[in-house]
C-alpha cells in the first residue's frame, strides 16, 4: 500500500504499511567483573564558572504551537514555579485538562564553560535536581529556580592516570527514585597517550544532591578485557534492580571504531557504597542505546529486564533483551523498515550553516509503556523527504511486532535530537530540534499521551520552548528528558539553543494542566468548627469564606490557623498531622482538616 501522509501539530508524520518482520534471536552471554572499592567524593557547590547570566522566562509568554511546515504561532498558557504570590497562585484560572504547560523554563549562558556542543542530561531526587552539560554541571534545590554550578574536575580527583585529563565530553545522569539514588556518568578525555576512563558516581537522597556529597566508581578498558581502546559516547538507565550503561569503544592506534560495552550493576550494591560486582558484554555492535521507561516513576513499577537497541543497516534495527534473572543477552533483528539514509546530513539555516553536519544515524532515544517500545533515530533527507528527520518506530512490548512509523518529519526544517520519557501514567514527553531551513534553531517540547491525536490521524503534539539565532555547523550529540522524581505525571527536559556563536543549556519543566494545576481543599471540624480560621501563606484560601483554591504542582503551601481565645487548636488530619503550622509540597491533590474545641472556662478565684 501507499505511504499515507498527514500534517500534525508538530510536524509530518509517516505510517507506511510495510512487510516489516523479526528475524530470530540470536544470544550473548556477559561476563563477570568487580570494582573493590567505592570512593568518596565531596566537592563546593559554589557558583562556577563564576559568571552566568540566569534568564528565567516572565510570568506570562506565549508558547509556540509547531503545526506542519507554514509554524504558526498560536498563545498558549504557561505556568511558572516558585511560592511568591505572583507566580504561585495568580494562575489566571483552570483551564482544560489536556491544556499543556510550560511550569519553568531557564536558558543558561556561562561565559568560561560554554561550547558549540552542550550534550545535556537530568534526573533529581524530590525538588533537587542535578543537570550535566559539556564540561560542568549545575545542581538546584528549588526546581530549579536557583541553582549551584559545579566543576567536576574540582570535586572528584584527577586520578588515576586515565582521569588525569579532567571531564569532557559525555555525561550522563538516571535516577532510582525507589533507593532514593541519583546517578552520574562523567567520560573523561583523552590523554596524550590516548587512554581516558570513565567515572560512575552516585548521590543518596536529595540531601546528597544539595551537600554535592558522592560514591564513586572508575572504570577503565581492561576492566573489560581490552587495551588499545578508548571510551565514548554512553547512554545510562536504570530498571527496577539494576543499572545499565552503554558506551561506544574506538582503537587508540588509528582512531577507528571497535566496538561497543554494555554494563549491568546491582543498584543494591551501588546503594551500600562498597564494592561492586558488574557483568558486561563487550561486541562489534555499534551505539547501543538503552531504551528509557524501564526503571520505577509515581506508583509505576519498574521491569525486570531492560531492552537496547541499535542501527543495523539502512532498512534493519536490532533490538536486546537482558533479563534481570539471566547472564545472557537475547539479539533480535527487526527487518523491512521504510529506508534509513546514513549519510549527508545537510540542513542549510538561513545564515547559510549547516547545523545538521555532526548529525549521523545512530539510535538517539526510546521508551516503554504498557504496550509499546518506541525507538528513535536519525535519517538523513531520503525519498520523497528534503531535509534530515527522526525516524520513530513503535513496536509491540511482548512480541516486537511492528506497529507503526511516527516519523518526526518535514520538507522545510530538520527535526533531530530527540530525547523521549516516560511518566508515571505511562505516557511520553520529551524534546527535540528543529534546525536549519526556514527557521532558526528551536528547541521543540514534544508529547505523545491520551490527548494528543490517534496515531491513525497524527500522533504527536509539539511546542516551541526556546528559538536562537543563527547556527553553527554543528550541533548535538543529544537532549535530555527525564519524568519529574516528585512530581512524577510531569516531565523535565534539557537542550540547547545556539546564541552568539555558543550553545546555551535550556532547562523545562512542562506537564498537562490536570497535573499542574491541583485542587487543595480545608475542611474543619471539632464543636468549634465555625469559629477557627485556617489560611494560606498566599491568601488562596481564608476558610471560613473561602475553603478551596487550585495551586501549582511543586509549590509549597504553608496554612496557618487563627480562632477566639475560648476556641483551641486540637491539630490537623488528611494531609498534615501535628498542631504546628501546616506545610504541603503540592504534587498532587490535597485535602486538609483543621480540628477547632471549645476550651473549658477559665476560673479566676473559684469564679469563672
Amino acid at each position: 500500500m501507499p505511504c499515507l501522509r498527514a500534517a500534525v501539530f508538530v510536524v509530518l508524520w509517516c505510517h507506511c504499511c510495510i512487510a516489516a518482520s523479526a528475524g530470530d534471536d540470536t544470544r550473548s552471554v556477559s561476563r563477570e567483573g568487580r570494582v573493590n572499592s567505592a570512593h568518596v567524593a565531596h566537592g563546593p557547590s559554589s557558583l562556577f564558572p563564576p559568571f552566568f547570566d540566569v534568564r528565567e522566562s516572565p510570568e506570562r509568554e506565549s508558547i509556540k504551537e509547531q503545526s506542519g511546515p507554514s509554524l504558526p504561532q498560536l498563545d498558549l498558557p504557561i505556568r511558572h514555579s516558585g511560592n511568591a504570590p505572583s507566580s504561585s497562585h495568580d494562575l489566571g484560572g483552570v483551564r482544560a485538562p489536556g491544556t499543556f504547560n510550560l511550569i519553568r523554563r531557564t536558558l543558561l549562558s556561562p561565559i568560561s564553560m560554554n561550547s558549540t556542543i552542550a550534550e545535556p542530561s537530568l534526573a533529581g531526587q524530590g525538588r533537587a535536581i542535578l543537570e550535566t552539560y559539556n564540561t560542568y554541571a549545575a545542581i538546584t534545590s528549588d526546581n530549579g529556580q536557583t541553582r549551584s554550578y559545579i566543576d567536576p574536575d574540582n570535586t572528584f580527583p584527577l586520578t588515576p592516570v586515565e582521569f588525569s585529563n579532567g571531564v569532557c565530553c559525555d555525561q550522563r545522569v538516571a535516577q532510582d527514585p525507589t533507593r532514593d539514588l541519583v546517578f552520574w556518568y562523567m567520560q573523561y578525555r583523552q590523554t596524550f597517550g590516548g587512554i581516558n576512563g570513565v567515572r560512575l558516581a552516585m548521590a543518596q537522597g536529595s540531601a546528597g544532591l544539595e551537600t554535592n556529597t558522592w560514591s564513586y566508581w572508575n572504570f577503565v578498558p581492561s576492566q573489560f578485557g581490552l587495551t588499545d581502546v578508548w571510551i565514548d559516547f554512553p547512554h545510562l538507565q536504570v530498571g527496577a534492580n539494576f543499572l545499565y550503561f552503554t558506551s561506544n569503544l574506538f582503537r587508540i592506534s588509528d582512531d577507528t571504531f571497535y566496538g561497543s560495552v554494555i554494563v549491568r550493576i546491582s543498584l543494591d550494591e551501588l546503594a551500600a557504597s562498597g564494592p561492586i560486582n558488574f557483568r558486561y558484554l563487550v561486541s562489534g555492535r555499534g551505539s547501543v542505546m538503552i531504551i528509557p521507561g524501564y526503571g520505577s516513576i509515581g506508583s509505576r513499577p519498574g521491569t525486570n529486564f531492560m531492552n537496547f537497541a541499535n542501527v543495523l543497516t539502512s532498512n534493519s534495527i536490532e533490538v536486546t533483551a537482558w533479563p534481570e534473572g539471566s547472564n545472557d543477552l537475547n539479539h533480535r533483528t527487526i527487518t523491512g523498515l521504510s529506508t534509513t539514509q546514513l549519510t549527508g546530513f545537510t540542513c542549510l539555516a538561513p545564515n547559510g550553516s549547516n547545523p545538521c553536519a555532526r548529525s549521523n544515524a545512530r539510535m538517539q532515544s526510546g521508551w516503554l509503556t504498557d504496550t509499546e517500545i518506541g525507538l528513535a533515530w536519525h535519517s538523513a533527507a531520503v525519498g520523497g523527504r528534503t531535509k534530515p528527520f527522526t525516524r520513530v518506530l513503535v513496536l509491540n512490548r511482548t512480541n516486537l511486532t511492528v506497529l507503526s512509523e511516527l516519523d518526526i518529519w518535514s520538507n522545510d526544517i530538520a527535526w533531530l535530537y530527540p530525547a523521549f520519557a516516560v511518566n508515571a501514567r505511562g505516557h511520553v514527553a520529551g524534546t527535540i530540534n528543529l534546525l536549519g531551513g526556514t527557521v532558526h534553531n528551536s528547541l521543540i517540547s514534544v508529547i505523545r499521551d491520551d490527548y494528543t491525536p490517534d496515531i491513525a490521524a497524527n500522533g504527536w503534539e509539539g511546542y516551541t520552548i526556546w528559538t536562537g539565532d543563527d547556527s553553527l555547523n554543528s550541533w548535538g550529540d543529544y537532549n535530555g528528558a527525564m519524568a519529574h522524581e516528585r512530581y512524577s505525571n510531569t516531565w523535565l527536559g534539557m537542550g540547547h539553543s545556539k546564541s552568539f556563536g555558543l550553545a546555551n543549556p535550556v532547562s523545562f519543566w512542562v506537564g498537562r494542566e490536570r497535573d499542574v494545576l491541583l485542587p487543595l481543599t480545608v475542611t474543619r471540624s471539632g464543636n468549634a468548627a465555625s469559629l477557627g480560621t485556617v489560611q494560606t501563606d498566599f491568601g488562596g484560601i481564608v476558610c471560613g469564606s473561602q475553603c478551596s483554591t487550585n495551586v501549582l504542582v511543586g509549590t509549597v503551601v504553608t496554612l496557618s490557623v487563627s480562632a477566639p481565645a475560648d476556641v483551641g487548636f486540637a491539630g490537623w488530619s488528611g494531609g498534615c498531622t501535628g498542631t504546628n503550622a501546616c506545610q504541603l509540597d503540592m504534587a498532587s491533590s490535597a485535602t486538609v482538616n483543621a480540628e477547632f474545641v471549645m476550651l473549658p472556662p477559665l476560673l479566676v478565684d473559684g469564679f469563672e
